[in-house]
């Protein structure tokens, strides 16, 4: 009789764990459904908008600086004149775009906008690249773009108790293909 107590408490223990192990991925799937179904009560409260705004302009800040940067020393004198009055103008544009595009009603437009020609269709899970945990309250999901699968964002997941809020979203550099090289084979 001790055996199968024992037996049971392991499999409930087993079964809690996973549970717990996969609650990140649990919320994430009930945020994408909420978003399709503009469920905006639900939207609103599975995210942490202000915290979402900032990391979100952070990260394009951080991008546009390292893109100007990187083409900088290929310009003239006068494209290089040109970018700096740009990027001193790109900060409050990017703060206007997110301000109205980062709201329960800009993700609900966004899902609802159709997929491009040739893009693979299917659920959330198919977007999804890495999802791991990065510590016992925090959860990093990388994820391509349904509309440009060029671009793609790292959305964050923290836990306050059992609940799990998006809490950030990062723009990920675009990945750099290898440079392809031959090998020179002598004999």
């Amino acid at each position: 009789m001790a055996h199968i107590v024992r037996s049971v408490f392991f499999a409930l223990g087993l079964f809690l764990g996973g549970l717990f192990a996969a609650s990140p991925l649990i919320a994430a799937y009930r945020l994408h459904e909420a978003i399709v179904d503009a469920d905006m009560p639900a939207i609103e409260a599975a995210v942490d908008w202000s915290q979402v705004r900032y990391s979100l302009k952070s990260s394009i800040s951080e991008i546009m600086l390292a893109d100007a940067e990187a083409h900088r020393a290929e310009m003239g004198t006068l494209r290089r004149i040109g970018y700096r009055i740009g990027d001193a103008f790109a900060p409050y544009l990017v703060d206007r775009v997110i301000a109205k595009q980062v709201t329960p009603a800009g993700f609900v437009d966004y899902m609802r906008q159709p997929l491009p020609p040739g893009a693979p269709r299917g659920g959330m899970f198919r977007n999804i690249e890495r999802a791991a945990y990065a510590g016992l309250s925090r959860f990093e999901i990388d994820v391509r773009d349904r509309l440009d699968r060029s671009r793609r964002y790292r959305a964050i997941f923290t836990r306050s108790f059992l609940t799990w809020r998006l809490t950030e979203v990062r723009l990920l550099p675009p990945k750099r293909r290898p440079a392809v090289t031959t090998a020179s084979v002598s004999p």
